[in-house]
């Protein structure tokens, strides 16, 4: 191959990744606002927490940046961290993580419903 040929195809392999190069960020931009929220995270308060048969089982307190407070009806007390991606949410460290708190939650004109699955069963916050 001469040296003039090699050097054309470099070029062309170069064109070709500066013009994804460009659109990326056009891919980027139109793609963004349909993709889901991956770091959203439920508002901070204070939710009460009952089992699926409606008893009182606590209320979770949670914090900006993912850290909570978990108040049990049975005295039970414990701090820790939630994690979120989307709307499901779990428990990282913790009182709650040991009981293996993973769920998801709603937001619908400013309430906020959360659905947990956990060792001792289903539990709804609100």
């Amino acid at each position: 191959m001469s040296g003039a040929r090699k050097r054309d195809l470099m070029v062309t392999a170069a064109g070709c990744s500066v013009r994804a190069m460009r659109l990326l960020p056009a891919l980027i931009v139109m793609l963004a606002p349909t993709s889901p929220a991956l770091a959203q995270f439920p508002p901070p308060g204070a939710y009460t927490c009952a089992s699926g048969a409606g008893k009182a089982e606590g209320v979770l307190t949670l914090f900006v940046g993912g850290d909570y407070m978990w108040d049990g009806a049975d005295a039970s007390m414990g701090t820790g961290q939630m994690s979120s991606a989307g709307n499901t949410v779990e428990a990282i460290t913790g009182l709650l993580k040991d009981n293996k708190w993973v769920g998801r939650f709603e937001e619908d004109a400013g309430s906020v419903k959360f659905a947990f699955e956990t060792m001792a069963g289903p539990i709804g916050c609100e």
